[in-house]
């Protein structure tokens, strides 16, 4: 497979394994608690992690930059990328969807990762999820005992 390939491979891999419902925050959803004040979010990927995780903002772009090495490893991304960037925008109007056999208001929610290699090729992968705020009466912890 060719070094774009594998990247593209890899950007694809990253969005799953970043919106998958096993990336928790204080054992809930992560984007659940990130969606009521989002509109427009913007991460270098490429940057040192924070050594700091107290917010849910810092913590998602710690994981964020965790995930994609995670992917460009697995996927044997060899080639230096010279910028990788994520971004999520939130719709300002919520929709009325089925969640776990309930009827929830959530935010539509678009995620896309760009990156970019050598002789500036750059490759893109997208993501839309409905997101709802979070809610404790209505969600299962999944933190360990």
């Amino acid at each position: 497979m060719s070094c774009r390939g594998r990247l593209q491979s890899a950007l694809n891999g990253f969005l799953g394994t970043y919106t998958s419902r096993y990336t928790s925050w204080n054992g809930y959803w992560m984007f659940g608690f990130l969606i009521s004040d989002l509109h427009r979010l913007e991460f270098d990927l490429l940057s040192p992690p924070t050594t700091n995780e107290t917010t849910v903002i810092e913590f998602a772009t710690n994981l964020a930059k965790k995930r994609l090495q995670e992917q460009l490893a697995k996927n044997q991304v060899n080639a230096k990328l010279s910028m990788a960037t994520l971004v999520m925008e939130r719709e300002p109007v919520q929709q009325l969807v089925l969640l776990d056999q309930q009827k929830r208001f959530g935010y539509p929610l678009l995620l896309r990762v760009v990156a970019s290699i050598e002789h500036n090729r750059v490759i893109d992968s997208t993501v839309q999820l409905c997101v709802s705020p979070h809610d404790p009466c209505r969600e299962r912890c999944n933190r360990p005992n």
